[in-house]
C-alpha cells in the first residue's frame, strides 16, 4: 500500500506545474509507514517539504522552477 501511495505522489511530482500538491489519502495509521513514505518523498529531486495535514491529506510542496 505504501508503494502505490510513494508512486502517485513521486509521479504527481515528477509533471508537477504546481509549487504544491494536496492529495486526500486514507487507511494509514501507522505512524511509522506515514514517516516512511514523508522521509521518501522529501528525499525526492525538487521537493521542498512534504507533510501530513489534519485532515489525513499529503501535502507535498515542490521547489520553484520544476516543471
Amino acid at each position: 500500500m505504501r508503494l502505490v501511495v510513494i508512486a502517485m505522489l513521486i509521479a504527481a511530482a515528477a509533471r508537477a506545474e504546481y509549487l504544491r500538491i494536496e492529495q486526500p489519502f486514507g487507511g494509514m495509521e501507522c505512524a511509522s509507514c506515514t514517516e516512511f513514505v514523508l522521509k521518501r518523498l522529501t528525499a525526492r529531486a525538487g521537493v521542498e517539504s512534504a507533510l501530513v495535514d489534519q485532515k489525513g491529506a499529503f501535502v507535498v510542496t515542490l521547489k520553484p522552477g520544476n516543471t
